[in-house]
């Protein structure tokens, strides 16, 4: 099986992609950790079921309570049609969304956090297809639609882009104060007013922005948006020159549509000519993906304070996994298509080794590694999850090893020290929630000081973990730390004295 590259993620760390199976494309799942709302789903993967039976499909994305959004059948403009699959107790049952009237295919293409979620796509429909007026035939619309039961009603977007030849809608933000947008491109084809965007004119595509319920403000020529976060910033790209191959990855803010090239800020000895900005999140620091197509190396590019910094996630160091993990294989990080507000990223890669295209999860832990399940402390929650005997030993190749905090692809007694020795507090995560969170990455250094000398030597002293668990701490060891000041030691006593 070979993945055809990874397309959405949600606060959850589920993922969302498409693998190719035997010569068709299918619709997949990826849980990072069992979850207690979707029992009949396995930690990993799990296929999305086919509707119309053609055994090809694709996800695109998925929002935090276990929708996701896609489309069943053959190519977007062959037959295909727009889906909703409802992660639940039993599975993952699917929701054909329709055509808009006359439509002969659809997709869906993003879905937001609403409490009745919205979904947003492309349509084929009946319609005036010559830019500026005259003739009529099969054209593309942007499309909205409430999942919901029972199903909205699918509505034609763009109402003032109606006479353009094709409108693709890729993105929706969360109702902020009674203000929802989306994002997409319009085009207009000289060359044949009926078809979709001609490569050949560059300012054929416009990137489009929703201002009310219908309407869309054109964002410039030779342009296109992919991504919009609740803070209505857009990303997306746009070309520079007349030959269609200088194009820079953009972001434009709502409040006077100025935009930034992203695509001047680019990692040493690499051009920003050919760059392109595929999503962006609610995380504090504002983080936008993408990739450098000229190199195939996937971007990140970030403002923690008041100036953009970019990194190629392929450069040594970047604190995150790359999952698979603990494999032998390694990675070139080809593209990154989403970014959750935990800082979680999905990407589409090839393995060194053969060039087998997958997809690729990247997780950033950031230098509070020990606190496992990122509620913001290193505590007993922690050092229990690690300790715990089923998960002892070597870690599974391909999945993420949380417990493993020292990235050695053991779990053992070094990690348990390592939880330890770092009780305290670790900074806000940077992730929003999206309901019941565990192991979410993302986490800032920790405030509390590591454990003193003292307590080190007690710990050391007594055999560290192995001991403790086999009840081999004497009672003067177990006093002695009763009696130190610092929490962390009372906590070992407390762990000696449960294991007695």
């Amino acid at each position: 099986m070979e993945d055809m590259g990874s397309m959405g993620i949600n606060n959850k760390g589920q993922c969302v992609y498409g693998k190719i199976v035997s010569s068709n494309i299918n619709a997949w799942v990826w849980l990072p950790e069992a979850d207690a709302a979707y029992p009949s789903l396995s930690v990993g993967f799990n296929n999305l079921s086919s509707i119309s039976g053609s055994g090809n499909g694709i996800a695109y994305d998925l929002n935090n309570a276990g929708v996701v959004v896609g489309r069943d059948g053959d190519d977007d403009d062959n037959g295909s049609q727009a889906i909703a699959w409802k992660l639940t107790t039993s599975g993952a049952p699917a929701t054909n969304l329709g055509f808009l009237s006359n439509g002969a295919w659809s997709v869906a293409h993003a879905i937001n956090n609403n409490s009745t979620p919205l979904i947003v796509g492309t349509s084929d429909t009946t319609g005036s297809c010559i830019c500026g007026g005259g003739g009529t035939g099969h054209v593309t619309r942007g499309f909205q639609i409430a999942f919901s039961s029972p199903l909205g009603s699918m509505t034609v977007l763009g109402a003032n882009f109606l006479t353009h030849s094709s409108r693709d809608e890729r993105d929706i933000m969360t109702d902020n104060g009674g203000v929802i947008r989306s994002v997409g491109m319009w085009t207009c084809n000289q060359t044949d007013p009926c078809d979709d965007w001609n490569p050949g004119d560059c300012d054929d595509s416009h990137a489009a922005v929703r201002s009310g319920n219908t309407e869309y403000l054109d964002l410039g020529d030779g342009s296109e948006a992919r991504g919009i976060n609740d803070s209505y910033l857009a990303v997306g790209w746009g070309f520079d020159g007349a030959d269609c191959t200088d194009r820079r990855a953009l972001l434009w803010p709502m409040a006077g549509f100025t935009n930034t090239i992203l695509g001047d800020t680019m990692p040493s000895g690499q051009s920003g000519q050919n760059s392109r900005a595929e999503a962006i999140n609610n995380h504090a620091s504002t983080q936008v993906v993408g990739w450098n197509s000229d190199l195939a190396l996937a971007l990140l590019w970030e403002k923690p304070s008041s100036t953009w910094t970019v990194t190629d996630l392929n450069a040594y160091g970047f604190p995150s996994y790359v999952i698979p993990q603990c494999s032998a294989d390694t990675w070139n990080i080809n593209q990154a298509h989403d970014i959750n507000d935990c800082g979680w990223i999905v990407a589409w890669g090839t393995k060194v080794s053969n060039s087998a295209k997958h997809a690729l999860l990247l997780v950033p832990f950031g230098e509070c590694r020990w606190d496992v399940n990122q509620d913001g402390a290193v505590n007993t929650t922690d050092y229990n999850y690690v300790t715990d005997p089923s998960r002892q030993g070597s870690c599974p190749s391909g999945s993420i090893c949380w417990a493993d905090v020292n990235d050695d692809c053991q779990v053992n007694s070094t990690d348990a020290t390592q939880v330890a020795s770092h009780f305290g507090t670790c900074g806000d995560t940077g992730c929003d929630g999206g309901g019941s969170q565990s192991f979410m990455g993302g986490g800032d250094p920790p405030v509390a000081a590591p454990m003193d000398e003292e307590l080190m030597g007690f710990w050391l002293e007594s055999g560290g973990h192995d001991a403790i668990v086999n009840g081999e701490v004497s009672d003067e060891q177990i006093i002695a730390a009763l009696q130190e000041e610092s929490d962390e030691a009372k906590l070992i006593a407390l762990f000696a004295l449960l294991a007695q």
